[in-house]
């Protein structure tokens, strides 16, 4: 059995994201369990509604998956995984060569990176999917984001910071 965990990108059932979500479906058997993992990160837009309640609610109605669990307090990558990491060990289903993450093609090496120091050796299987507009938002992700995001993870004071960012959109949005 496989366990996947799928890394949530918005409170709003977009075009990309139904494309994401169907990407993940194309990898994803009916006895495998599921990790949807992503906060209430637009309380403007979409209250009530977390990343993860979104996900979990499009599997359920358009691929019948049946194993799937929440985690709806994640506002960071790090915080998906390592969330996601507890839900595993708390139900048993830890293996590593059986974890199998899903994320978006700027964000892999931010998630490989993490699930390194995270999930150990062997790293767990990534796949992506471009949700990106643009090389320009490719690039923020890849040469700005992904390194201050893993430098977070042994930098208490920035890590500090990128959650109050985090925080700050979440109450713009």
């Amino acid at each position: 059995m496989i366990t996947y965990i799928v890394l949530g990108y918005g409170c709003h059932l977009t075009d990309i994201i139904k494309r994401y979500l169907h990407h993940a479906c194309l990898y994803i058997n009916q006895g495998d369990n599921v990790i949807v993992s992503g906060a209430y990160t637009n309380n403007k837009t979409a209250p009530n509604m977390s990343e993860a309640i979104l996900m979990e609610d499009y599997l359920r109605d358009n691929y019948c998956l049946k194993n799937i669990t929440k985690e709806d307090e994640s506002i960071t990558t790090l915080d998906n995984l390592i969330n996601s990491k507890k839900i595993i060990f708390k139900n048993k289903k830890f293996e590593k060569a059986k974890i199998v993450i899903f994320c978006s093609s700027s964000r892999i090496l931010k998630v490989w990176v993490m699930s390194l120091f995270i999930f150990g050796i062997p790293v767990p299987k990534i796949i992506t999917f471009d949700m990106e507009d643009g090389w320009l938002e490719k690039m923020k992700q890849t040469f700005v984001a992904a390194p201050l995001d893993v430098a977070s993870m042994f930098i208490p004071f920035l890590r500090k910071l990128q959650i109050q960012r985090k925080q700050r959109i979440i109450r713009m949005s």
